[in-house]
């Protein structure tokens, strides 16, 4: 769980935002100089914590960290089942 106004040294897989919404904003300053908040989107709304806790069993498999703040392939495990994350 990532609070507001957390500095944190990896990317993420945004799950879940607080209140029901779907989106967050993330400063990228650290990394590309860009003082505008960048516009990121939940996996799925659908998932409250607590359902993702009791639910969600998988794994993520995506490309290993590089230079590329734009692109990013991955794909979800989870439930039988498989979505691609692009």
């Amino acid at each position: 769980m990532v609070k507001k106004d957390t500095e944190i040294p990896a990317d993420l897989l945004l799950l879940n935002a607080e209140k029901g919404k779907d989106i967050v904003y993330v400063d990228t300053m650290n990394l590309d100089g860009e003082t505008n908040l960048k516009e990121k989107y939940a996996f799925s709304k659908d998932y409250t914590i607590d359902r993702i806790q009791r639910e969600l069993k998988g794994e993520v498999v995506c490309d290993a960290p590089n230079e590329s703040l734009e692109d990013w392939d991955g794909n979800i495990h989870f439930n039988n089942q498989v979505l691609n994350c692009k």
